[in-house]
């Protein structure tokens, strides 16, 4: 029985080896700032704009102050200005 190689590599270039890198990789900087932008564009219905790069950064430290726990994300994309001004928008129509 052969052995699965458990390691790879990130379009980043950050070598993961197992679970453990794994995890390790998830709970870093790099990829929460990259899943806030996503989630922030998806939150939108667009894509991330130049006037949203204010807010996009104090979702970022929002959630690292949160520990960068998915709540502490949802919530800081839900009370940020594009997001609320999105909903107003929508209303008006």
């Amino acid at each position: 029985m052969s052995r699965i190689d458990a390691s790879g590599k990130f379009s980043d270039g950050t070598n993961v080896d197992g679970f453990a890198g794994l995890k390790k990789y998830l709970k870093g900087e790099k990829f929460a700032r990259a899943f806030a932008q996503k989630l922030m564009t998806y939150a939108l219905c667009r894509g991330i704009e130049r006037s949203d790069k204010a807010a996009l950064e104090a979702v970022q430290k929002q959630m690292a102050l949160g520990g960068y726990r998915m709540s502490a994300l949802i919530a800081a994309v839900v009370t940020s200005g594009p997001f609320l001004k999105r909903k107003r928008d929508a209303a008006a129509r």
